[in-house]
């Protein structure tokens, strides 16, 4: 399964919200969709005959994302329940209290092994981890919220000898310390240059980065933070937002684009551009002079 290796996101006088994706088990899709009053972006992740949502943000600001917590005994999701879930968050408009919310929703132990963070435009936000029998709620505080896939409790261990626990408390404490230096720094590179140092695969990876303020994430792929692609929540429309030779912008296809599609519409390649047009053009033209040839035909045996 397709898992958030990092969330992140943090308050300042600009809020932001990161993730780092890793693509290596298969592709996955963005997607603009509208649901009621709201327009949603929606990450997910084709599996099979499922789509997996892992995280969306609506055209309020509202963002949730799930990982699935390391364990030993890992077992699957009720997928259904996960993405009726991360709906239900982005388009109820009675929630005014993160944790109150979670208490009402019934079979939640459905997601039983998964954290989720959560964040509203009021600036409410934390993270859950759900169990079989309970879930436990953490509120952000200072200012922003780190999601790993590791429980809180077993993060705060500093008696471990493990090494995949003591790899993800050092993310934690250098991730603590850049937010800190630059909670209040509106810069995007800055944003991609800490999630990007802190990817645990980066040659199969996705990182974004959204600004809820103006409904826009910002996509690089791998480790090349040179290429921004832009999706705009409200215009539903993508575009090469940095490090590409021309500007160009288009409209979200209906059934969203993935990664690799991000891949074959490099548009600073103008020559595979124009390749491609060419081709085109000669096979429309082969297509047009068949029928001509055709038409020609039918015509003479008529008379």
């Amino acid at each position: 399964m397709i898992k958030l290796n990092l969330d992140l996101f943090f308050f300042g006088e600009k809020p932001f919200y990161g993730l780092n994706i890793n693509t290596a088990p298969g592709e996955i899709r963005f997607n603009v969709i509208k649901s009621g009053a709201y327009r949603l972006f929606l990450i997910e992740s084709d599996q099979g005959n499922q789509t997996v949502t892992l995280a969306g943000m609506n055209n309020l600001g509202r963002f949730i994302a799930g990982q699935t917590i390391i364990s030993d005994t890992e077992s699957d999701i009720n997928v259904s329940y996960n993405n009726s879930f991360i709906q239900n968050f982005l388009t109820n408009d009675n929630i005014t209290n993160i944790k109150q919310w979670l208490i009402t929703q019934e079979d939640i132990n459905q997601l039983s092994g998964k954290k989720f963070i959560l964040s509203t435009p009021a600036l409410q936000a934390g993270v859950v981890e759900i169990s079989e029998s309970t879930f436990d709620f953490y509120p952000s505080e200072n200012g922003f919220q780190i999601l790993l896939p590791i429980p809180n409790k077993t993060l705060e261990n500093n008696q471990t000898q493990d090494p995949i626990v003591q790899n993800y408390q050092a993310i934690n404490r250098f991730l603590t310390l850049e937010i800190l230096e630059n909670i209040n720094n509106p810069n995007l590179n800055t944003h991609f240059s800490m999630a990007h140092q802190v990817k645990n695969n980066p040659t199969d990876s996705v990182t974004l980065i959204i600004s809820p303020n103006n409904n826009e994430i910002f996509i690089t792929m791998n480790n090349d933070p040179t290429k921004i692609w832009m999706i705009n929540l409200d215009g539903g429309t993508i575009e090469t937002y940095q490090g590409f030779d021309q500007l160009h912008k288009g409209n979200l296809p209906e059934i969203g684009i993935t990664s690799k599609d991000l891949y074959i519409l490099n548009f600073s390649n103008e020559s595979l551009m124009i390749g491609i047009i060419f081709a085109t053009s000669v096979i429309l033209m082969i297509i047009g002079l068949t029928v001509f040839i055709n038409l020609r035909k039918r015509n003479v045996n008529n008379k």
